[in-house]
């Protein structure tokens, strides 16, 4: 790979430089100095920062619908903590809570936000397939009277 450059720009306003015809810097630039460099940088990540804005907050999922957020062996939640990048528990179920599980999420806010909007479209999606199952079997009681009526 060939060595990067770093090119200067002259300030317009030192003695000597070349400034192109019409040009007037914006006020608030006028007494800064323009530079530009294509430089490699490495980001070093301090773990002091990432612990520093970790967040949990704690949602309570109604027993119900619980199965429909964990899913067929797990996979639906390890999906969600996936492309989240959260840390998410699931209380054991408790009698004392009215029902709800508690779910514990852990993450950078960003993170958490994601998991929240994960696990809310999931009972959204659950909660309007439950509401089309009952519309259907609703349909279905129905037409079996009526079939039952003309017999």
């Amino acid at each position: 790979m060939p060595p990067r450059r770093s090119v200067a720009f002259p300030n317009p306003h030192d003695s000597g430089s070349i400034t192109p015809p019409g040009y007037a810097p914006a006020p608030h630039l006028a007494s800064a100095r323009m530079r530009s460099q294509s430089v490699s940088v490495q980001r070093q990540i301090d773990p002091a920062s990432i612990a520093s804005n970790i967040r949990t907050q704690e949602i309570a999922i109604p027993g119900d619908m619980v199965g429909c957020i964990i899913g067929k062996g797990g996979s639906r939640i390890t999906e969600i903590r996936r492309l989240s990048g959260s840390r998410i528990s699931i209380a054991k179920a408790s009698e004392s809570e009215g029902g709800e599980r508690l779910f514990t999420i852990t993450g950078t806010p960003e993170c958490n936000e994601k998991a929240l909007y994960l696990l809310y479209g999931q009972l959204e999606a659950e909660r309007e397939r439950r509401i089309a199952n009952a519309h259907l079997m609703a349909s279905l009681e129905s037409i079996n009277e009526h079939v039952i009526a003309e017999e």
